[in-house]
């Protein structure tokens, strides 16, 4: 009677184990994480040189992105000044076409990287000159 007890109870077990087995061995679970696209910008002016009757703005900006996608910085004059031209290397300059923007800087996925534009006013005069910046991804 013990015998058939301890078989008993040995026939359980396995099979307990053997289901429990059966069954965490085909269990699996998928996980995605999705990190949102982010794309930030930082400006800095770092200093305005005098350059006989132009003014010039150097302009510091830090670019973050994510993304595989590609972005581009743009500025926007909301005045229509013809005297505002832009340049990357301050040497050769760029009017500002039209009142959508001109693109400064193109790239992909950059982390935080550092660029460096300038913006010349020609012939300062009274008044103020505005400019607003965008990052933009393309589709």
């Amino acid at each position: 009677m013990l015998s058939k007890r301890i078989i008993w109870w040995a026939l359980v077990l396995i099979l307990i184990l053997g289901f429990n087995t059966v069954v965490w061995g085909r269990t699996s679970n998928d996980v995605t994480i999705r990190v949102a696209e982010i794309g930030r910008y930082h400006l800095e002016n770092q200093s305005t040189l005098r350059n006989g009757s132009d003014l010039i703005q150097i302009v510091d900006v830090t670019i973050f992105s994510n993304s595989s996608r590609k972005w581009r910085f743009v500025a926007i004059p909301y005045s229509n000044n013809p005297e505002l031209e832009w340049s990357i290397d301050n040497r050769a300059w760029h009017g500002f076409g039209s009142q959508m923007g001109e693109t400064m800087i193109t790239g992909a996925k950059s982390d935080w990287r550092n660029y460096r534009f300038y913006i010349k006013v020609r012939g300062v005069s009274e008044g103020s000159v505005n400019l607003g910046y965008q990052l933009l991804f393309s589709e």
